[in-house]
């Protein structure tokens, strides 16, 4: 029995669309590529804003799958990375110098915030959102966003009031205070915002 986790398919085998993998094997010319991606549809993801409403648009997520790794010699497609490695030192690069010689691939996936569905094309995702269930968590997404969005902080009432408290505590002498020492103000940034690519 083979063991699929260390054998290989070729890039042109993979269920992929020719003008992908031309796409691809064109990203594996480039010496300084360790990721690249395809499309099912051969598309990118700023087509789907063309496609879908602008509501829709505002639920689309890009999002990727991992497929394998490919060695940048021989075009072949392992699931794992430790496998390909392995083919490179046994077949293709035994002399040594393999360097940055294997290339990750993925997916491209499109995702809907609302519903939490991933499709792989963009017929695909304009299909899911002319469906009622996606009409239903949209307006649903858009109601929790809305009323999130217009609530302040629940800690933006505590962090100034830490901020005045933590200033008329601060002894009052000719010294300038230890900047270390001083409470820090919050800088804005959200990490939790997820933009759309």
């Amino acid at each position: 029995m083979l063991d699929p986790a260390n054998f290989g398919t070729p890039l042109a085998m993979l269920q992929i669309p020719a003008k992908s993998i031309q796409r691809v094997q064109e990203k594996l010319a480039d010496p300084d590529c360790a990721v690249t991606y395809y499309a099912q549809d051969c598309r990118h993801f700023s087509d789907l804003r063309k496609a879908v409403s602008a509501d829709d648009w505002a639920l689309a997520r890009r999002s990727t799958v991992d497929v394998g790794y490919i060695c940048r010699r021989c075009n072949i497609v392992y699931p794992g990375r430790a496998a390909c490695s392995a083919h490179q030192d046994a077949q293709c690069y035994r002399d040594g110098g393999a360097g940055n010689a294997i290339v990750k691939l993925e997916q491209l996936q499109y995702d809907c915030a609302a519903c939490r569905s991933k499709a792989s094309t963009i017929a695909e995702f304009k299909a899911h959102c002319a469906g009622d269930s996606h009409r239903k968590a949209a307006a649903a997404w858009a109601r929790a966003h809305a009323a999130a969005s217009s609530q302040p902080p629940a800690t933006a009432t505590h962090r100034s009031e830490t901020t005045h408290v933590a200033a008329n505590a601060l002894p009052t002498t000719s010294a300038p205070a230890n900047p270390d020492t001083r409470p820090r103000q919050p800088s804005g940034d959200d990490p939790a915002v997820d933009p759309v690519v």
